[in-house]
């Protein structure tokens, strides 16, 4: 990822923007919405709720049986494994890396192994 390179480099970033750029690529901004608000800091938490309260966004129902799944996806190095953990951590949601579950199948050696390599 972008920020095992510049750690590797002992490179100084600012954010996982810059370390993306520190590896040669190029970062594009794209125009989102309001109120797709990236939560990083327990200050972003309140702008959320509110966001909630205000009816801009709409939390799914509690009472729904079926499983909640958020897909966090990016480039590497774009903070996926960051906000994961802050997910993990701040909500109590398990994570599950695709990569990673794709990285010990692998490893097992099982009959999807040569399909996944």
């Amino acid at each position: 990822s972008a920020l095992q390179y510049v750690a590797r480099d002992k490179l100084t970033v600012t954010d996982d923007s810059s370390a993306v750029e520190a590896t040669g690529h190029v970062v594009r901004m794209v125009e989102g919405e309001d109120s797709n608000l990236k939560v990083t800091t327990p200050e972003d938490l309140p702008v959320a709720e509110n966001l909630i309260a205000s009816g801009l966004v709409v939390p799914p129902p509690d009472s729904d049986p079926a499983p909640q799944v958020a897909f966090i996806i990016g480039g590497p190095g774009s903070g996926k494994g960051t906000q994961c953990d802050f997910i993990v951590d701040q909500l109590g949601w398990s994570h599950m890396s695709a990569g990673e579950l794709l990285r010990q199948e692998r490893k097992k050696g099982g009959p999807t192994a040569d399909l996944i390599e």
